[in-house]
């Protein structure tokens, strides 16, 4: 899966004969590329790896609630009134969560879409949100244009009335389970068909075809927990998220919240190491406490990309700080091979100009130091299992010398080193032991008084429609830990505790969403907020 494919599909003649998701590809592209010079429509530009593309994401802020009954949609459409052209869509957005698109460079219109009358059809009159955007390398020069965020309302706006009909996707190729806090689409199970290897090599291939699947790369496996750690976990070159899985079935989960970064890795690199750094570093898009620590698992070239994005770091108090690096056979000299796909395969992925180890990417990537809050732990694997073995020591993809690259060496707290090939390090028993100490040394900062009750969870009961989402999240996810500091079985430490006591003592009114919770919750169900957590 993912990475079996070997890393930049390794020695590109023999894979343009043996690989055949290489092959079909390579012909797709060639087909874009006629018929983008005949249409010229942006919808195919995209996809042409030779195009200089945007990722494009935002915020649909809905403060009154408006739209929570109604399918929604943000969709990118260029040119004037019945001449327009459906560029790239977002279905089954979600208001106060995020949306993504994938764009070439040009003047749209971002359209925020209702299916007010429920017949499933977005048409012009359903458009409840208009945000006018023009994307060049001027404006983003890394290619991402983010806290792009819209207000949407019922107020139809008539500046721009194209004729639209689009189909609203069917909710059943959507998870069951809905976040308050993530966007729409992203909890996901482990063995969710979005993570499957087709769609993993698609992200290699084909990054538009990816992106118009999981347009925000980001998942987990349940909804947010404030009282855990996030542990970001970063595929390599043609990977997914299940790479992962033998490292996740032993991770204390009570403590521990996975989190996944799934994207395209045919694509820049740069642009990519720039998203990461915007959804899980800035702390717009995944707001941490400025105490609570960020783990990074990184496989491949997943580190390169990790390591690249730390660049970013901007020093100011709202970032959220990676306390725990973890990087896994990484390329960090980049490979050999990458630069002879550049000389001579028929189809060059993005990706293979960073990871050419005489490449500007790879040159630049140790000109900042890793910073002193952040622990790497570089782990290299050395055991080649090829019957044939070519060139210099390696894993059987990546040369060791590159993953022992002298200036990440350097920059390294410590380096561990295992006698496995680059894929089944992943389920070395003893690397995942290694791996499961370090993380345990990254706790959250909660008192373990306080801990035991929010590991107990909340209280499964069916709660009425005069409860507010957050409410019910309160009382559904951390309904035992309010109600042991509301009997005094744990004093605060923190102030928003403190207020919580004195809200609940009625000293203050109450405020926040958990006050407002614990008191509907103490009338409705008056016995089991009286009994002990």
């Amino acid at each position: 899966m993912g990475i079996t494919a070997r890393f930049f599909v390794i020695f590109l003649t023999c894979c343009i004969v043996t690989s055949c998701s290489y092959v079909q590809h390579t012909f797709r592209q060639a087909g874009y590329k006629q018929q983008f010079k005949r249409d010229h429509e942006r919808s195919i530009q995209k996809h042409l790896l030779s195009s200089e593309t945007f990722f494009v994401y935002g915020k649909l802020v809905d403060k009154e609630n408006l739209n929570h009954d109604f399918p929604l949609a943000v969709a990118a459409m260029v040119g004037v009134d019945d001449e327009t052209e459906l560029v790239d869509i977002t279905h089954f957005a979600q208001g106060n969560t995020f949306y993504g698109l994938h764009l070439p460079e040009g003047d749209y219109q971002i359209l925020t879409l209702a299916d007010l009358n429920a017949d499933g059809v977005y048409n012009n009159s359903e458009i409840i949100a208009i945000l006018p955007l023009y994307l060049d390398q001027e404006a983003y020069p890394y290619c991402v244009a983010g806290s792009l965020d819209i207000l949407i309302d019922r107020a139809i706006p008539s500046v721009f009335h194209p004729k639209i009909d689009i189909p609203v996707q069917s909710p059943a190729v959507v998870e069951e389970r809905q976040s308050i806090v993530y966007p729409k689409g992203t909890i996901r199970r482990l063995d969710d068909p979005l993570f499957l290897e087709n769609n993993a090599k698609l992200g290699l291939y084909s990054p538009a075809d990816f992106m118009e699947q999981a347009p925000m790369m980001f998942y987990t496996l349940e909804e947010s927990c404030g009282y855990k750690v996030p542990v970001v976990f970063v595929h390599g070159i043609g990977g997914s998220v299940t790479d992962f899985s033998p490292i996740i079935e032993s991770l204390d989960r009570q403590r521990y919240q996975p989190w996944f970064f799934y994207y395209p890795s045919g694509a820049d690199l740069e642009k990519l190491a720039k998203l990461f750094y915007q959804i899980f570093l800035s702390g717009e898009v995944i707001p941490l406490s400025d105490r609570m620590p960020l783990i990074v698992v990184a496989h491949s070239m997943g580190g390169v990309v990790v390591r690249r994005s730390i660049n970013f770091y901007k020093d100011v108090p709202e970032e959220n700080k990676i306390s725990l690096f973890i990087s896994i056979a990484t390329p960090f000299g980049g490979h050999p091979e990458a630069k002879i796909g550049i000389e001579r395969a028929p189809m060059v992925l993005p990706s293979w100009y960073n990871m050419n180890p005489e490449g500007k990417f790879i040159l630049d990537l140790y000109t900042k130091p890793v910073p002193n809050f952040i622990e790497h732990h570089l782990f290299y694997a050395y055991g080649n299992q090829s019957t044939v073995k070519f060139g210099e020591n390696s894993d059987g993809v990546v040369p060791i010398s590159s993953q022992l690259h002298a200036p990440a060496q350097k920059q390294s707290t410590r380096q561990y080193g295992y006698n496995q090939g680059h894929v089944d390090i992943l389920k070395d028993q003893e690397m995942i032991t290694n791996m499961l100490t370090l993380i345990s040394e990254h706790k959250a900062p909660i008192p373990e008084s306080h801990m035991k009750y929010f590991i107990k969870g909340g209280f499964d009961v069916q709660l009425s429609d005069a409860y507010t989402d957050y409410e019910r999240y309160a009382i559904h996810y951390i309904g035992k830990y309010l109600s042991a500091l509301a009997k005094g079985f744990i004093q605060p430490v923190e102030d928003y505790e403190t207020h919580f006591v004195s809200a609940i003592n009625g000293e203050i009114k109450p405020s926040t969403f958990s006050e407002t919770a614990w008191f509907k919750f103490k009338a409705d169900f008056p016995e089991l907020a009286e009994s002990t957590p």
